[in-house]
């Protein structure tokens, strides 16, 4: 896994309840190979125990942009 990663997670998450899945919006240091995505989702479901889909600014479709992005709330 990279050695840096900045997360940012939409806020939808923090009012979904304790069942929702938690989505992670990634900065990768470097370029990401699937062993790193891998490895970063299998990290964050077993420490926060719960589905977690990770993206990648480059993997957020432009018509959903503006919507994501001004539901972020920054963790780290």
């Amino acid at each position: 896994m990279c050695a840096h990663c900045h997360y940012s997670a939409p806020s939808r998450e923090t009012r979904g309840g304790p069942k929702s899945d938690v989505d992670v919006l990634v900065d990768f240091d470097g370029d990401p190979t699937f062993d790193d995505y891998v490895g970063l989702t299998m990290f964050l479901e077993e420490l926060l125990g719960r589905h977690v889909d990770v993206l990648t600014q480059d993997g957020i479709k432009p018509r959903a942009r503006a919507a994501i992005e001004g539901d972020l709330v920054r963790v780290a």
